[in-house]
């Protein structure tokens, strides 16, 4: 009689698809199951060999340059300080001292221009009601 053979697993093994030369969980990296032969962690992706890793290291040096240079220009102090400009509403010094004479020609200036507030249809608004204040103060 002859002896039946009893297969060792229900899965077949070492079965290489997609041009792979090592089989599914072959490679372990970063908690991750991957092809060694190509160090790719999709499953079923097809497989470029040692291009592919060369690709992958190349790309992987390009990211860390490009990490290091954001940072060593993120970390690079500024050459000119900045000035902090009052803006509207802002708190001002209390030591400000305004020239009276060139405010009130900024103020004749801008009240005969429509667009002074950047209102673009010439009405006449709160910003035309501050200026007539202002002249009044300097007057």
């Amino acid at each position: 009689m002859q002896e039946k053979t009893v297969p060792k697993s229900k899965y077949e093994e070492d079965v290489f698809i997609n041009n792979h030369t090592t089989v599914w969980g072959s490679w372990w990296k970063d908690h991750q199951w991957g092809y060694k032969c190509c160090k790719q962690f999709i499953r079923n992706s097809y497989c470029t060999g040692q291009a592919g890793i060369d690709a992958a290291e190349a790309s992987a040096d390009l990211m860390r340059a490009n990490i290091e240079r954001k940072e060593a220009i993120e970390d690079k102090p500024q050459g000119k300080e900045e000035k902090n400009l009052a803006t509207w509403g802002s708190e001002v010094a209390d030591d400000l001292v305004l020239d009276k004479k060139k405010l009130k020609d900024a103020l004749k200036k801008a009240s005969f221009s429509p667009l002074f507030c950047g209102l673009h249809d010439g009405s006449k608004s709160l910003c035309a009601n501050f200026i007539c204040l202002l002249q009044k103060l300097l007057c």
